[in-house]
């Protein structure tokens, strides 16, 4: 009996993932976008204004939120539950693409999906 049980735990021990952070969906799309030279006023008139109104009504979109400050906007893109974080990733690239009215000097923006790990490792970060 007690190696029945061992030749099962020792079977259960080889078919167990380990992992150090449980698997999530991404949740968030951040777009950062460069305007050297700018003040924190002006990049949010000049950028992120402009990339929040263009992504209002985009299905699969929770909330943006955005931060301005000097020579750079940054802005957050919350995804529900249900969106698909590939698909939102090439929506809101196209809707940032759409912008054609940028001031002159305005970097190419950067559109990426935030790795759900790097939450987790600020917070860690934080609590140290």
């Amino acid at each position: 009996m007690m190696f029945l049980f061992l030749g099962l735990g020792a079977l259960k021990l080889t078919q167990t993932q380990n992992t150090n952070f449980p698997k999530q969906k991404t949740r968030f799309i951040d777009v950062a976008v460069a305007y050297p030279g700018a003040s924190p006023a002006e990049v949010e008139e000049g950028l992120a204004i402009k990339i929040e109104d263009n992504l209002e009504g985009v299905e699969g979109i929770d909330r943006v939120s955005s931060t301005s400050q000097d020579n750079r906007a940054t802005i957050s893109v919350e995804l529900t539950e249900k969106a698909d974080a590939d698909k939102m990733l090439v929506e809101v690239k196209n809707a940032v693409d759409k912008i054609t009215n940028f001031p002159a000097g305005v970097e190419p923006a950067s559109v990426e999906k935030r790795d759900p790990k790097d939450n987790t490792l600020s917070f860690g970060e934080m609590a140290e």
